[in-house]
Parts: C-alpha cells; sequence; structure tokens
C-alpha cells in the first residue's frame, strides 16, 4: 500500500478544471432549449389575435371593452410562456461566459431564439437584442469548433 501519493502538476489540475467547465456548459446549454418555449408563446398569442380579428370582423358591431379584454387576455399566453424562455436566457449567458463547451448547433438554436425573442415585441426585445449582440460578439468562439 502506498501512502504517498504524488502531487498533481498544475497541468492535471488545470485540465480537470477544464473538464468540468465542458460538462457545466453542456448542462447549461440543455437547459438553454427552455428558450424556445417562446416559439410555443408567440404561437399561442397570434392564434388568439388572429381569432379575435376573425371574430370582429364577421361580427360589425363589437364591443371595444370586449375585445380589449380578449386582446390583454391574448398577450398572457405570451408572458406565460417568457418565463420559461428567459430562465433559458440566463442558462445561456452562463454557458457562453462561464464555460468552455462550444457546439455550432447551439449558436444557431440561440440565434433563432434571439430572433423569436426580438420579434416578441414589448416582452422579450430586450432579451433578444442582448442576446443576438453577445452572439455577435462572441461568434468566433463558435466557428473554430465544428
Amino acid at each position: 500500500m502506498n501512502i504517498y501519493s504524488s502531487p498533481k502538476s498544475e497541468l492535471q489540475t488545470q485540465e480537470m478544471l477544464n473538464n468540468k467547465r465542458v460538462m457545466l456548459g453542456r448542462v447549461f446549454c440543455f437547459l438553454s432549449l427552455l428558450m424556445l418555449c417562446s416559439i410555443i408563446g408567440l404561437y399561442q398569442t397570434l392564434s388568439a389575435l388572429i381569432g379575435i380579428i376573425q371574430d370582429v370582423s364577421s361580427s360589425n358591431a363589437a364591443d371595444p371593452k370586449v375585445v380589449a379584454g380578449r386582446i390583454s387576455q391574448a398577450f398572457v399566453y405570451m408572458v406565460q410562456w417568457l418565463f420559461l424562455a428567459v430562465f433559458g436566457w440566463l442558462c445561456t449567458l452562463v454557458a457562453i461566459f462561464f464555460s468552455s463547451y462550444r457546439s455550432r448547433r447551439y449558436f444557431a438554436v440561440w440565434l433563432l431564439s434571439s430572433v423569436i425573442l426580438i420579434v416578441s415585441i414589448p416582452f422579450g426585445s430586450l432579451f433578444g437584442l442582448i442576446l443576438a449582440l453577445v452572439l455577435f460578439f462572441k461568434r468566433k468562439e463558435f466557428k473554430k469548433l465544428s
């Protein structure tokens, strides 16, 4: 039985730390897929708004208070799904800034999600713009690896 174990070199500890950062990055990249929930919210909101427009156009006399209430109810879908999308947005930023894991597939998903967030005016536009700017400045890191 060997009581003495050789001390770990700086290279070994750096490699272990890098492996942990890659694993942490993979977990946060997977959790960042929650940003795609904004697509569901956008779809539900748009379909509700189209239904409201069809109802108003089919009946010539529509009460403005009822229409306004239905429009505000339609935007509730967007807000509900954006709560999950904001959690995915935070996981995305953690994966970009605090991990060394880089994947072009996740980059493409994040780019799509930033466009969807920008389109979801006014609720997610700021989040989408921030993510688009971060991806723009970090794009060279994702081009290194395939």
